[in-house]
């Protein structure tokens, strides 16, 4: 990511946070253990770009933790994740720190220092996938910095970025899967829509139907057809489709919803997603 770019993201996380007010907590929407399939409860957004999970992969909040799938976060962000088949358990492993004994049903887990400690809510398969409170996993990382921001429409995302200066290494992973060109045209008007849930339905054939559900972000009623939004859908090999839209379909008001459906070749693991206006 250039100096320009650099700048421009700490600008619009300033202005972000500055418009919905210091020193306020934001708490994602209570949800149950099974989840609302699809729904973008917390919406990761990592290099200026929203990091979407579709349908059953949808994290979802348990006794106050966001229960992310393990297998695609690790993806995301360039973690490794290996299997002891003894164990059967899981090794997160991400800038020369780790956290093993990831078992579905067990609370325990044992950190880069050697001690075992609660994560505060058991690991748990839900149709074939392992959801982990990544937030534990994550809260004694010297290099990774998670921290809640909202916006205007009371929704909010979870940022992950280094601490102090360091660089992910998902920087690089990322930016090599998202081919989006960042201009002044697109930074006077990035982000106008919030994701709020994405689904993934197989196609009679051949293929994935993905349906993205937004809301208006921006502080201003959105045309018909104003906003370009640019995705980037990433399939569980690691081989990506970049997608494109032109939407909404009617002129929307600020919060108001709207819906785009794109076909991908493969099931999604996980989908990057940004949107600006024309």
């Amino acid at each position: 990511m250039n100096h320009f770019v650099r700048r421009m993201r700490a600008l619009l996380i300033f202005i972000l946070v500055a418009a919905i007010g210091a020193g306020t907590a934001f708490t994602p929407a209570r949800a149950s253990a099974a989840g609302n399939r699809g729904e973008q409860l917390l919406p990761l957004f990592i290099n200026d770009s929203y990091v979407l999970f579709p349908g059953k992969l949808a994290p979802y909040i348990k006794n106050n933790k966001l229960m992310m799938p393990i297998r695609a976060f690790s993806d995301v962000i360039g973690a490794t994740l290996t299997y002891n088949s003894t164990e059967k358990s899981y090794t997160f492993s991400f800038m020369g720190q780790s956290v093993s004994g990831l078992k579905a049903g067990v609370m325990n887990a044992v950190f880069d220092n050697g001690l075992e400690a609660p994560l505060g809510v058991k690991p748990e398969v839900k149709e074939g996938t392992l959801f982990v409170p990544m937030s534990s996993v994550l809260e004694t990382s010297k290099s990774i910095r998670w921290e809640n921001m909202g916006n205007r429409i009371n929704k909010v995302s979870g940022v992950i970025d280094g601490r102090r200066g360091v660089i992910l290494p998902q920087n690089t992973p990322v930016q090599q899967q998202v081919p989006f060109v960042y201009t002044l045209e697109t930074l006077n008007n990035l982000h106008p829509l919030f994701p709020v849930r994405l689904n993934q339905t197989a196609v009679t054939g051949g293929g994935y139907k993905l349906q993205l559900e937004t809301l208006n972000n921006a502080p201003f009623n959105l045309g018909k057809n104003s906003v370009v939004l640019e995705l980037v859908a990433v399939d569980f090999k690691g081989s990506s489709k970049t997608l494109k839209g032109i939407g909404p379909e009617a002129k929307t008001v600020t919060a108001g919803a709207s819906s785009f459906t794109f076909n991908v070749p493969t099931e999604a693991e996980y989908v990057i997603f940004r949107s600006h206006t024309k």
